[in-house]
């Protein structure tokens, strides 16, 4: 397996299993149900547009892109918290963008959630660049031994 191949699943597993678990677990928990508010806006479920599941290898090679853009900003800065940081970086012009844009568009889609949807982005984004720098360090580590 190249490196290039490993970044990008760390980036894709860690995303979607983390986006997957706050949608249906830890943000309804805490009040914000989005399959619901989906669902009162376009009047259906948000399963009913599987297609919309194409999102996560885009958000994936995002965060991988920034995670890398953050390991290359300069000398020494091959480390996890860089390619989080780099990550972090996209996933809130990302989400802002989205979620900015949900409320302009939908009536349902209001600022606080739209806040707290623009943090969970950028934490997701930084948790895949992370992972990303991770499996950077530990290829490096392999290839010295």
């Amino acid at each position: 397996m190249s490196l290039l191949i490993a970044e990008a699943a760390a980036a894709a597993l860690t995303l979607t299993a983390l986006d997957l678990t706050w949608i249906n677990l830890a943000a309804p928990a805490l009040g914000f149900d989005y399959l619901a508010t989906v669902a009162a806006i376009q009047g259906a479920p948000a399963a009913a547009r599987p297609v919309g599941l194409l999102a996560y290898p885009v958000m994936a090679a995002a965060a991988w892109r920034g995670a890398r853009a953050g390991m290359a900003r300069g000398a020494g800065a091959d480390t996890p918290s860089a390619a989080a940081a780099g990550a972090a970086e996209q996933g809130f012009f990302i989400y802002a963008v989205y979620d900015l844009t949900n409320t302009f568009l939908f009536k349902g889609w209001g600022a606080g959630l739209a806040a707290i949807d623009i943090a969970w982005g950028t934490f997701a984004f930084a948790a895949a660049g992370a992972a990303v720098g991770a499996v950077r360090a530990w290829w490096a580590r392999r290839r010295q031994g």
